[in-house]
């Protein structure tokens, strides 16, 4: 009986969490590479401001920038555990904020200039960033958007504890400052990836269009 019910579990968090969660990535994937082949050599737009020049180059935050990833997946995870019709609002905002991003990126491909880097015990994980994270595709910033989309989903749950809220507000806040400290992306980005987070997060929620999404959470 036991392992049966383990067996019923796996099945019910692969085909209703897990599922959607990879659908997620791959669009991920799809958009952002995508649309960096397609905008390769054409001329790219940088919208650096007075305030990112001022903004100073600190290699340290590259640690919770990595760490955004797990930190990323547990709070799917938890919004699935504690509140699945958040969940799915979540979900659905997640891709199609995506696409709203795609499109600008074919529309206004954007870049910016990078600082050298030097000796230290924060060159190697900067170096991996850069090279994995190429200097395109940064209005709106989509590492930001994914935390940001997680607060709202904790702000929007009447689930979940308040102190839990504030840590997510804390999280997603940090992981956006972290994107400025190692100069990944600037202040233009993360503001833009705030914006369409909320109108997405807020379209969907109200006006039930997860549910047209449905197959992505059923048999």
């Amino acid at each position: 009986m036991g392992s049966r019910l383990l067996e019923n579990k796996g099945a019910i968090l692969i085909r209703y969490v897990l599922i959607p969660m990879i659908l997620c990535f791959l669009v991920n994937c799809v958009i952002y590479w995508v649309t960096q082949h397609l905008m390769s050599g054409v001329h790219h737009h940088d919208f650096t401001t007075a305030f990112d020049r001022w903004v100073p180059f600190s290699p340290i935050w590259s640690i919770l920038y990595m760490l955004s990833f797990p930190i990323w997946a547990f709070m799917y995870f938890y919004i699935s555990y504690k509140d699945y019709h958040i969940f799915k609002t979540l979900i659905v905002s997640d891709m199609l904020s995506k696409c709203v991003c795609g499109i600008v990126f074919l529309l206004l491909p954007t870049t910016n200039v990078r600082p050298v880097l030097t000796d230290g015990p924060y060159r190697w994980i900067m170096e991996n960033i850069y090279d994995f994270d190429l200097p395109y595709n940064l209005f709106p910033s989509i590492h930001c958007l994914i935390s940001w989309l997680a607060f709202i989903a904790f702000r929007r749950s009447d689930k979940i504890d308040i102190e839990l809220k504030v840590w997510a507000f804390f999280m997603a806040s940090a992981i956006c400052i972290s994107t400025q400290m190692i100069k990944q992306h600037y202040i233009v980005d993360v503001i833009g990836a705030v914006v369409i987070g909320e109108m997405i997060f807020a379209i969907v929620n109200r006006r039930g269009i997860y549910k047209k999404f449905s197959f992505l959470f059923s048999k």
